[in-house]
């Protein structure tokens, strides 16, 4: 074998493994954005606020089994009667929220919700809740 051709060979093995790491590296953050599934469980006295262009809602729930951001939102717009739109990512089993009470993503601002004032780092129907959790959903710019 020519040095040329081992030369060549090593760069060829080379971007192999740059490729795997980045195919992994993907899969991780896919797996951390996404999170697990969170089984249902009663939890005691959260709160979510609904923060639109020039309104908000507010809901507190004594008692639910409603444990995840998205599950709350269902609960307060059943409560309160209004709709929420959410697209469903097969890929990741996740949903994204498209539209609170009329008001849609867009105009370079996005539905994103806080738990306990901290930004939500994963799907809403993944992010599970606890006793006294306060949710806050804010149509706002993206937080990077």
């Amino acid at each position: 074998m020519s040095l040329k051709d081992m030369r060549e060979r090593n760069k060829a093995i080379i971007f192999g493994i740059i490729v795997m790491v980045g195919v992994l590296g993907l899969a991780l953050l896919g797996s951390f954005i996404i999170g697990q599934p969170v089984e249902r469980s009663e939890i005691e006295g959260v709160g979510i606020r609904l923060s639109g262009d020039s309104w908000t809602v507010d809901c507190s729930m004594e008692r639910t089994t409603n444990n995840t951001v998205y599950r709350l939102l269902e609960e307060c717009a059943e409560t309160n009667g209004f709709e929420i739109e959410g697209t469903v990512w097969e890929p990741y089993d996740a949903i994204f929220v498209d539209s609170i009470n009329g008001l849609e993503n867009g105009q370079g601002r996005f539905w994103q919700y806080y738990v306990n004032e901290k930004y939500g780092e994963i799907s809403s129907d993944r992010k599970g809740l606890s006793d006294g959790d306060q949710v806050e959903w804010r149509w706002e710019d993206p937080q990077i």
